[in-house]
């Protein structure tokens, strides 16, 4: 009886202590201390690096994790574009990937003062690869000309940058497009207003075109997509290893009844539309519907490709791929991967405000967090092939 008694009692806790309204959410962000005056000097501005001044050294491979970690260097000397400490203490670093048309990818921090190390900030910070902490270490500060330097160096346990950063845009991203100069600020995202009402389906139906199927189809151009033609990234698990289909660009054919097609606009499906001796439009079959105020599109598969396979033979690590065909020759003179898909793929889509041209939209995945102009286009539905028909 005695245990028992002591059996019910525990089980009675466990109830009671796992109760909703019982669970408490505390915010644990710290105002960094800015009462050192470098500190203070390093916030509340955008910092560009300095596209020639950084170096970097490897101390040890202890903190590699996934296999893009090992070439996620590349992102720190060709994409990594500028610095935001905020007095809050939230971070930005924005990413400008090279090898992906027309994107700017924005991710999100948090920093405080080392209390140990003089001029020295503890970052913790999502990148297009994955969550990292950085020491930030401020070497020296100087101003040349009214415009401020300061040479950091940036350890990373496993390597360790150094670098120049300044508080004037060295490549003025506004001559090189409107759209980057508005894609590049950290507060635009703000100004963007999710709509709450209930959507209607009918406003949805026909073919829409993100800006990386536009960038495919035109060069990129001033004229045609001022403010369109940048699709920002707020979040994204894995650029490399774990690329994300709507990053290279899709159009989705949303038809009356329900039923949908997604296009793809890859360069590497050329050698797959080459295989079949077919010029037909790549697809795969999807259903969409109207869920309050957000659009939903599930696949019965999606076609995959990882920039890093691609570029540096970087394993794919995605859950659930399927192998659908290859290009015979690829073994011979080429570095095409193979196509895979996946199944059951999901996007949610949530207007934030409609033009003749198209609507601007929030776009969430599995994998990636998208702020884009979805254009509207001609599709023809009949001209198709689906992704699955080259199985072998």
């Amino acid at each position: 009886m005695k245990y028992n008694i002591i059996l019910i009692s525990l089980v009675a806790l466990l109830i009671t202590g796992c109760k909703k309204e019982e669970i408490f959410l505390y915010n644990t962000q710290n105002t960094p201390d800015l009462s050192n005056p470098i500190i203070q000097k390093m916030t509340n501005i955008v910092w560009y690096k300095d596209m020639t001044s950084i170096s970097e050294s490897w101390a040890s491979q202890n903190n590699i994790y996934k296999p893009s970690d090992f070439v996620s260097s590349i992102l720190y000397q060709a994409a990594w574009s500028t610095l935001t400490l905020y007095r809050d203490g939230t971070s930005n670093m924005l990413f400008i990937p090279p090898f992906v048309s027309s994107t700017v990818i924005h991710c999100k921090g948090n920093w405080q003062v080392s209390t140990t190390e003089e001029n020295t900030i503890i970052m913790s910070t999502k990148t297009p690869v994955s969550i990292v902490t950085a020491k930030i270490k401020v070497l020296n500060m100087e101003v040349k000309d009214n415009v401020s330097i300061a040479k950091v160096s940036i350890d990373f346990g496993d390597r360790l940058i150094t670098t120049d950063l300044v508080n004037k845009n060295p490549d003025d991203y506004s001559m090189k497009s409107p759209a980057y100069a508005s894609a590049v600020d950290d507060n635009w995202f703000a100004t963007q207003q999710i709509q709450t009402a209930p959507l209607k389906a009918e406003n949805f139906i026909g073919a829409w075109a993100s800006p990386g199927a536009i960038a495919y189809e035109n060069t990129f151009s001033n004229e045609k997509f001022p403010l369109e033609g940048v699709q920002r990234v707020s979040y994204v698990e894995d650029l490399l290893a774990n690329t994300p289909t709507f990053l290279n660009g899709v159009i989705f054919n949303l038809r009356s009844d329900g039923k949908a097609q997604i296009a793809y606009r890859h360069m590497m499906l050329h050698y797959y539309k080459d295989l079949l001796n077919t010029t037909k439009e790549v697809v795969s079959d999807a259903k969409w519907s109207v869920r309050g105020n957000k659009v939903y599109i599930e696949t019965d598969e999606e076609y995959f490709s990882a920039i890093g396979e691609e570029l540096f033979n970087v394993s794919p690590y995605a859950d659930g791929l399927i192998y659908v065909s290859e290009d015979p020759r690829r073994h011979d003179f080429t570095n095409v991967p193979p196509v895979r898909i996946q199944p059951k793929q999901f996007y949610s889509m949530e207007l934030i405000s409609k033009t003749d041209k198209g609507f601007w939209t929030r776009i969430t995945s599995k994998t990636a967090i998208f702020y884009v102009f979805m254009s509207k286009v001609e599709f023809d539905g009949n001209n198709t092939i689906n992704i699955r028909e080259a199985h072998q």
